[in-house]
């Protein structure tokens, strides 16, 4: 008897060790197959389905993973045991073993169970402090970065402001140079446009100068007219001087011609009478009004008129009923 109590006792610690490994092994095995570490453990079985990581709380330890647990390592013992019985053990044994290793069980879960939940107190605590420090920081941190912000956003709006500025500086300068090309342009047709008026106006000035230049090559043979006519005259005067005479008034009648024989000066007093030259640019030289009185030109009143030489075919014919002449120099008339 006392050989079957050292036996069985002997048995049952044997047992008992071994439902011990099992338990530590089936705790650890349970850990393994959720992750490599006890938080990682307590991560997977906070929300398994889930795709987050959350910490769980002593709460879930204690309603979710706890039975769990114990509902798992229950049945690793019963297999143990059902092994056991099925190689020899008794009923009386197994209840002993059973009892024995649920106690043993059952104290060493409480001990993890223990560490695991002072984890999750320190992992609530660092939340805790972290937490807290993250509530410091926006308290002081994003206030200074608030301003920190403003201060750049204010930076760079002067900066683009002073863009800006710069911008329509350039752009009123760009405008003024335009103006100045548009205006440059106006001064360019209205150049173009004085250019042509130029033209046109050297163009009449050219039609006036030649114009002009025609009256004077006029004025010049009128002037060589002149001058012959002065010098006939001169020389007439060097006669009349010679010879002493005078004027005489002299009637004529209509139809009535007045030759010269020398140089004679006639001024028409009365009546219509016209020059006689068979000469084309000979005749009479009209002193008072500087022209040459060709074959058939009218005298005027009151002129000094010179004929040059006498003999050579030149007086005057009388064209009205009666005609008064006053004349110096020798004549004769012809009916």
């Amino acid at each position: 008897m006392q050989k079957k109590n050292v036996y069985f006792k002997t048995r049952l610690a044997a047992c008992s060790l071994a439902l011990i490994a099992v338990a530590s092994a089936i705790t650890i095995s349970y850990a393994a197959s959720q992750n490599s570490t006890p938080l990682g453990a307590i991560r997977a079985a906070a929300a398994p389905a889930s795709s987050g990581d959350p910490l769980v709380t002593l709460s879930y330890v204690n309603n979710v993973l706890k039975p769990q647990i114990e509902a798992d390592m229950n049945v690793k013992v019963q297999e143990q045991v059902t092994t056991a019985l099925a190689a020899g053990i008794s009923q009386e044994m197994k209840d002993a073993i059973l009892s024995y290793a649920s106690a043993e069980l059952l104290s060493a879960y409480e001990e993890n169970l223990n560490k695991l939940s002072a984890s999750v107190s320190e992992y609530e605590t660092k939340i805790s402090t972290l937490t807290t420090e993250l509530e410091n920081y926006k308290s002081e941190e994003f206030p200074k970065l608030e301003q920190s912000i403003k201060e750049e956003i204010l930076k760079e709006s002067e900066n683009t402001k002073k863009e800006l500025e710069t911008l329509n500086t350039q752009a009123e300068a760009i405008k003024k140079e335009l103006e100045a090309f548009k205006e440059t342009q106006i001064q360019l047709n209205d150049f173009t446009k004085t250019s042509e008026e130029i033209k046109k106006d050297i163009a009449e000035l050219t039609a006036k100068n030649e114009e002009i230049t025609s009256k004077i090559n006029d004025m010049t043979v009128k002037m060589e007219n002149a001058s012959a006519l002065l010098k006939s005259a001169t020389e007439a005067f060097s006669q009349l001087q010679g010879s002493g005479s005078v004027y005489e008034v002299v009637h004529l009648t209509k139809g009535q011609k007045l030759m010269a024989k020398s140089a004679v000066e006639i001024i028409h007093r009365a009546g219509l009478c016209h020059a006689i030259s068979p000469f084309s640019d000979q005749g009479l030289a009209d002193m008072t009004a500087s022209v040459e009185l060709y074959n058939g030109d009218a005298l005027t009143k009151n002129n000094y008129c010179l004929i040059p030489r006498g003999n050579d075919g030149r007086g005057i014919e009388v064209d009205s009923d009666e005609v008064y002449i006053m004349i110096r120099g020798e004549y004769t008339i012809e009916e």
